[in-house]
């Protein structure tokens, strides 16, 4: 290892010992603070008197750990891209729960009536969630470095870190906490204290090797494949996140326009109109065509009665547990208390179906199998998850979003994934992930998408010519040899 790098590696370790270290003095200038209570970020309020120390800390912690992603992705950079996914899972931690989290403190309390206090969640939930993803990718490096012993530390590290991760979410969110889920505050330090260990063991023993290239060739860590068919895969990367990307600004421009000029909705309206039919079926369809996106819509022949039995069971498990259970909310059991009319429902089912697909077919139909083919299944999951839950910040105006939010909206997003890969095909999925919106719309007084039956003819058309040009394109695929995947 030359010495920037390593340079790098001990920056990345005096950062993880600092942040307990810092945060620990300078809460005790703090009178009142409770380490076990209270999450670091209240050190940082309007309220403490150690906020501008804590917050400049933070930026300068963020520099240190991206230095350290950086060192990290040069040190491995013929070790797979597994490493090249640890180094910017590492980097988005850096940028978010430090620099991002330092520019813009905390509310005090958590609230987040200020742009500044929602600026401070959305950017902390994004660090803590690719700072959890960070083993996952240490597992696909040990096991492709035949390495099973640290491939269990690795994965016994993700495990770990999720149940911290999920005590300290419930606690910083419990409106009255008692018992365990009162000390927010040693949940928060517990998790770093856990992933500030491995990841400080991975830079320990990249400095004790001396040299991190050739320990990793040693150890039989695969290089980067190259070639037409690598070309080929970033070129749909490319593609697919630039999709992604426009999308969820032209998302956020149409909520914009609908929410600051609410006399005149068809700026906002015919913005978000045109970004569901052009980037939800205009574009998916040509790429269907040349092959960038190869999925399926509807099951490969002979499997319709797997896949209806994995719908039903996957159906209950995410009625019955995920995320609290939809059948036990207050709408679901208002639903069954007081039922629509057949008309409204079917309508609203239809027209939930239709706005679902349009992003469900970015996500499982198009990144997912895309980011497949180029980087893993695992990968693939992982980071068509974690856009998943990032995409709902374009809707800020509407929900400003919590770190409970996009934490269980990145879980879903992996069960979603994760059952399409299973099903090879897009529908299911689709159909389990708007239940939960179907009760919740069903049982408004005013519900949008039950007007009338010119509305739910126009609902059934537009589905028809929606789905339908998909069938015609996977039909096209299988007569020419190439089956679509998913």
């Amino acid at each position: 290892m030359d010495e920037k790098h390593r340079f790098w590696m001990v920056a990345g370790l005096a950062a993880f010992a600092g942040d307990f270290l810092v945060t620990g003095i300078l809460g005790l200038f703090y009178p009142g603070y409770n380490h076990l209570v209270l999450v670091m970020s209240e050190l940082g309020t309007v309220e403490s008197p150690v906020a501008l120390w804590v917050n400049g800390w933070w930026i300068l912690f963020g520099l240190l750990i991206i230095g350290f992603a950086i060192g990290f992705r040069r040190a491995f950079a013929s070790h797979g891209r597994a490493a090249r996914v640890a180094a910017l899972l590492i980097g988005l931690f850096g940028l978010g729960a430090g620099i991002g989290a330092g520019l813009f403190p905390m509310e005090p309390g958590g609230a987040e009536t200020t742009l500044a206090g929602r600026l401070h969640g959305i950017f902390a939930g994004t660090g803590f969630m690719a700072l959890a993803m960070v083993p996952l990718a240490g597992v696909v490096m040990c096991r492709r470095a035949q390495r099973p012993t640290l491939g269990w530390i690795s994965g016994g590290v993700f495990v770990v870190g999720l149940v911290l991760f999920g005590l300290f979410v419930a606690s910083e969110d419990a409106a009255s906490a008692s018992g365990l889920l009162a000390y927010a505050g040693l949940w928060q330090r517990l998790l770093l204290l856990t992933y500030y260990g491995y990841l400080g063991a991975f830079a320990a023993t990249m400095i004790r090797s001396g040299d991190a290239h050739t320990a990793g060739e040693n150890a039989n860590w695969p290089s980067t494949a190259s070639g037409a068919s690598g070309r080929d895969n970033k070129r749909d990367v490319v593609i697919v996140l630039g999709l992604y990307v426009v999308w969820s600004l032209l998302l956020a421009l149409g909520s914009w326009l609908l929410v600051s000029f609410p006399e005149n909705e068809m700026p906002g309206g015919l913005t978000l109109g045109l970004t569901s039919l052009i980037l939800g079926i205009i574009v998916p369809y040509h790429l269907m065509r040349t092959g960038v996106f190869t999925f399926r819509f509807l099951p490969p022949g002979g499997q319709w009665a797997r896949v209806i039995g994995g719908l039903v069971l996957f159906g209950l498990f995410y009625l019955l547990v995920f995320p609290s259970g939809v059948l036990w909310q207050d709408t679901t059991v208002a639903f069954f208390r007081n039922p629509p009319t057949a008309v409204s429902a079917v309508s609203t089912f239809l027209s939930l179906l239709q706005a679902t697909a349009v992003y469900g077919f970015i996500f499982w139909g198009g990144m997912l199998h895309v980011l497949r083919r180029a980087y893993g299944s695992i990968v693939a999951v992982l980071a068509t998850s974690l856009l998943f839950s990032l995409y709902h910040l374009s809707q800020f105006l509407f929900t400003p979003p919590t770190l409970a939010f996009l934490m269980m909206t990145f879980v879903g997003g992996i069960l979603f994934s994760t059952f399409t890969l299973w099903a090879r095909c897009v529908l299911p999925t689709l159909i389990v992930h708007h239940l939960g919106h179907f009760f919740y719309f069903a049982t408004l007084d005013d519900n949008p998408f039950a007007e009338d039956w010119d509305r739910f003819v126009a609902t059934a058309v537009m589905l028809l010519l929606f789905f339908g040009a998909y069938w015609i394109v996977a039909r096209r695929a299988d007569r020419a040899g190439s089956r679509p995947h998913a």
